[in-house]
């Protein structure tokens, strides 16, 4: 009985040791990994972050909509103005260079920076909306020297956005209305 239990016991070890050979080979030669190094079968992939800004030469198109006799640029206010620090963001500088070529090339007359925002109390949104708005327009004049242009900032408030219904499993919240709008009319 002890040496029926004993091959029984070899049997299936020799059993075991063939059958992970072949997956023990798998892993040793998975992709992305160098042969002769410790084999790694989990590939890592390095995904960039939204936050990141992405590499510089990068080129974003400027939303912008000729209505004939006038143009308006509306985007999102998180592209282009940064409200915990209070200045212009550094990664809306292709933003705002299309800008102003656009405002250089053929605006008539003064250019309107309306900034909405939905951070805090209303007369605190609307503060903030203005300080978003001046912010922008000083920019455009110091940094691109469009400094025969007139400009008119307005600053106000929308509401922010709802939170997601609690019972829809998969609810996703409402879309900010945050934003800044340039308008001009054309030459």
């Amino acid at each position: 009985m002890a040496k029926s239990y004993g091959r029984r016991a070899w049997l299936a070890l020799v059993a075991l040791a063939t059958f992970a050979a072949p997956a023990l080979a798998q892993i040793s030669s998975a992709p992305n990994t160098v042969p002769g190094t410790e084999a790694n079968p989990f590939p890592v992939l390095n995904m960039p972050s939204p936050t990141d800004g992405g590499p510089a030469d990068r080129f974003r198109h400027l939303p912008s909509r000729d209505l004939g006799d006038s143009i308006s640029i509306q985007i999102a206010s998180a592209a282009l103005y940064d409200f915990d620090r209070a200045q212009v963001q550094p990664r809306a500088t292709d933003y705002l260079q299309q800008a102003a070529n656009l405002i250089y090339e053929k605006a008539k007359g003064p250019v309107r920076i309306e900034c909405r925002s939905d951070r805090g109390a209303p007369a605190a949104a609307q503060k903030l909306a203005a300080q978003c708005a001046a912010a922008i327009a000083q920019w455009l004049t110091v940094q691109e020297k469009l400094t025969k242009v007139k400009f008119v900032t307005v600053g106000s408030r929308v509401p922010p956005p709802a939170p997601p219904d609690p019972r829809d499993l998969m609810g996703k919240p409402s879309p900010s209305l945050a934003s800044v709008t340039i308008d001009f009319a054309k030459k």
